[in-house]
């Protein structure tokens, strides 16, 4: 039910987990869901069930961070470095890595699966090999604690968050850094950025919920979007979300105002199109299907939910 306001009140599905959900994804099918909760817990959903297909224990304590890798795999961390990677179909533990990365901020996966990148609160940035978990490169450059990481889909750079008041865009291979993009909002860094579809271009979303889009090549920025809530602003880090639809026509940001907002904005127009209120308690999270027709939240509530988003056609 969309009010005048804009606002998607009810969601299209409600998957209830035991513990807080600290993050949820689609399968690369956009047909299960796959939910992370505060027990350690993965949980596998169809969209027409209110149990889970399938349930498996990852970890023993909410201190950890899950993340959907090649194939159907799921790599989970510690914030010691402590990763395994799971078979997300079958709840089998795959492979056990020791990485040597401590008080880890930010994880992310490389698309072939073949790279993990770590961020630390130390401001370690570090790229690793999957298979085997031996360094591969170290990029240096930033001057504070690190809030997030991510590849670019084509798997050739990666984009990081800092206190230090800048995104930065590196050379995945060679850690070589490309671009420093820094915002003038009087606030202490970017919480969070992605790169879009094509890798051309980079959203970040600053503590002071404004989120721009950068060129990827030059730096040069192209867009930016404000809430209308003036006052609104964003915590750092795990609980801020920012994704563009594999589509390349929306993003969705969550976190702002008191950590209850989720919005759709357009890309071309920077226009929020669509806030979605369903939740009782902050959101940890927000992302696209990979068809790009739905959203799927997760939050401190102990649900997931999903969003049809077809309707914007």
């Amino acid at each position: 039910l969309l009010n005048r306001m804009g606002a998607l009140q009810f969601s299209t599905a409600t998957f209830r987990t035991d513990e807080p959900a600290l993050n949820a994804w689609f399968s690369p099918a956009s047909d299960h869901i796959i939910t992370a909760d505060a027990r350690g817990d993965i949980s596998i959903w169809s969209p027409t069930e209110r149990d889970p297909l399938l349930q498996f224990e990852v970890a023993d304590s909410s201190s950890y961070l899950a993340r959907p890798s090649a194939a159907g795999a799921l790599v989970v961390m510690s914030e010691f470095g402590d990763t395994g990677v799971w078979d997300a179909a079958t709840g089998e533990q795959l492979a056990e890595l020791e990485l040597g990365v401590l008080g880890v901020a930010d994880f992310a996966v490389s698309a072939d699966g073949h790279k993990i990148a770590t961020a630390s609160l130390f401001g370690d940035v570090q790229v690793w090999d999957a298979a085997t978990g031996d360094e591969l490169v170290a990029l240096v450059g930033h001057e504070d604690i690190m809030h997030s990481i991510a590849f670019s889909p084509d798997d050739q750079a990666l984009v990081t968050t800092s206190s230090d008041g800048t995104a930065r865009v590196w050379d995945a291979s060679t850690g070589e850094q490309r671009l420093v993009l820094t915002h003038t909002d009087g606030h202490s860094g970017d919480s969070r950025a992605a790169f879009s579809p094509d890798s051309r271009f980079v959203a970040t979303l600053s503590t002071a919920a404004v989120v721009r889009i950068w060129d990827a090549m030059t730096g040069k920025q192209v867009n930016q979007f404000t809430f209308p809530d003036e006052n609104a602003r964003l915590n750092f880090g795990e609980f801020v979300g920012l994704a563009f639809s594999a589509d390349g026509r929306y993003l969705v940001t969550s976190g702002a105002e008191n950590g209850l907002d989720v919005s759709v904005w357009e890309v071309a127009s920077g226009t929020r199109v669509l806030t979605l209120e369903n939740h009782r308690a902050e959101i940890n999270s927000a992302g696209f299907s990979p068809d790009a027709l739905h959203v799927v939240t997760t939050s401190q509530d102990g649900t997931a939910q999903t969003w049809d988003l077809r309707f914007l056609d």
